[in-house]
């Protein structure tokens, strides 16, 4: 590898990966060197590059957004999704397709073009933040954003992950939306705020609760079960209010590393029996029962049925 090559890596590795054309002509580089350098290097958008694209889709979100960010010639943020895969909050991969932008100048157009969607709107400078030198709205504004602008299943996910990780606090949360007034979205911002629950611990588990709580069921959630000598016998997403009815989302994301699946499931057999030993009726959720909610509806029904019938409450 020449020397003007280590040069390229070592500019983009300083940018998380990204190095522009204006790059390539501050290096000294001759024209035939820079077709080399980029004929080697993967196109984000136009003036811009990466040395390796990801396969992961937030990763490749990140780079793209980067991307536009430098080369960008008025002042910007990344905001709403965008700003949400920077946080680490949980966006489906779909809405990373699109990258947006936020600015609360006259430099910006508002609307959608090439990937990348514009929004102006007034930013106060505690609406801004800052992650790896990239500027990106806070972790509140952020929130309100995508609560306007993304279906309630979404958006209450990342208010949930956002509450649990500590970036937001609802108190806060509920002064900064009454600060942003009639922006259209604002009721629907309104709506995630009031579903929301900080003890959710994954996207499944939002889904779950939001499922039982539209088909009218009550439930508290990460709750501790003892048996009646007061032993704990573990410490379940949710149970239904006033009957001792449990449902588990089963993301095989809490099997813990270092040990067999087989081993963890023999272990959460021994939970699950031991909570039914109790008098509880477990209903267990996964992620296939999702694209039938109806049906997680039914199970969660014939187990309440089956404690009532039993005289338990």
């Amino acid at each position: 590898m020449s020397g003007w090559q280590y040069e390229v890596e070592w500019v983009a590795a300083m940018r998380g990966g990204v190095i522009l054309t204006k790059d390539l002509v501050r290096l000294g580089l001759t024209q035939r060197q820079s077709q080399q350098a980029t004929a080697g290097l993967h196109r984000l958008r136009r003036g811009a590059y990466a040395l390796d694209l990801p396969d992961d889709v937030t990763a490749r979100h990140h780079l793209r957004a980067l991307a536009v960010i430098l080369v960008h010639r008025t002042a910007v943020a990344l905001s709403h999704t965008s700003a949400a895969a920077f946080y680490g909050l949980p966006v489906v991969d779909e809405q990373l397709d699109t990258i947006h932008l936020t600015a609360s100048g006259e430099g910006l157009r508002a609307g959608s073009r090439n990937g990348i969607y514009s929004h102006r709107g007034p930013l106060r400078p505690g609406d801004l933040s800052s992650i790896d030198s990239c500027p990106v709205t806070s972790p509140t504004r952020t929130v309100l954003d995508c609560g306007r602008s993304l279906p309630l299943v979404e958006s209450v996910s990342i208010a949930d992950a956002a509450l649990h990780q500590g970036l937001v606090d609802l108190p806060g949360l509920r002064r900064r939306l009454i600060d942003l007034g009639n922006l259209v979205g604002v009721p629907a911002t309104r709506r995630m705020i009031y579903m929301t629950d900080p003890n959710a611990e994954s996207p499944g588990e939002t889904r779950v609760r939001l499922i039982l709580a539209m088909a009218g069921f009550h439930v508290a959630s990460q709750v501790e079960i003892v048996n009646r000598s007061g032993d704990f016998l573990g410490r379940v997403d949710f149970k239904l209010k006033g009957l001792p009815v449990v449902v588990e989302f089963d993301g095989r994301a809490k099997y813990s590393e270092g040990r067999s699946v087989e081993a963890e499931l023999w272990q959460e057999k021994k939970r699950h029996d031991a909570i039914e030993n109790a008098g509880y009726k477990v209903v267990r959720v996964t992620w296939n029962l999702f694209a039938r909610p109806a049906e997680i509806i039914r199970l969660v029904e014939e187990a309440s049925a089956v404690v009532r019938a039993r005289g338990a409450a």
